[in-house]
């Protein structure tokens, strides 16, 4: 499974994207994300190029492709939207300059320290049913990859 990760709107404070299920060549359309500011600049992958560099819990990701496990959270394994799902939240792997990135419930960059976060973009800035999003995204194509023990990855452009 392929997800892809279409960052829209750079902003100083926040970046707000699209997320895709990739498949047969086609993106389909599953939800927005916010994230935190984009310091890679030049979208080579690494933040150690002049002029980048990561701020602690203000730095999205770098660019690239990223492989996606479904573990077991401890920050969030208890609370209300990972618990049906036996506290596994998206993982996301090998991200350079990053541990423990994983994609989640959330409304605006406070809520990010460098993950992805899912919902709808109604309100400039934030994201409004992300529950409902985090919900879609796991019933419908995360849990099932997991269980078919399929490679899930997530390709940020």
């Amino acid at each position: 499974m392929n997800l892809k990760l279409n960052r829209k709107y750079l902003k100083d404070r926040y970046t707000i994207g699209n997320l895709y299920l990739s498949e047969n060549g086609k993106d389909v359309w599953l939800c927005n994300t916010i994230e935190d500011v984009v310091r890679d600049k030049n979208k080579d992958g690494d933040l150690n190029d002049l002029g980048e560099g990561k701020v602690m819990n203000q730095t999205a990701i770098p660019y690239g492709t990223y492989n996606v496990l479904l573990t077991i959270s401890p920050r969030f394994k208890n609370t209300s939207w990972a618990k049906p799902y036996n506290g596994l939240v998206p993982l996301i792997e090998n991200v350079k300059h990053f541990t423990g990135v994983r994609i989640h419930v959330g409304t605006d960059e406070n809520s990010t320290s460098g993950c992805v976060i899912v919902g709808r973009n109604t309100i400039k800035g934030k994201l409004t049913q992300s529950r409902e999003c985090y919900d879609l995204l796991m019933m419908n194509y995360l849990m099932p990859a997991h269980k078919r023990n399929e490679k899930i990855t997530l390709t940020i452009v």
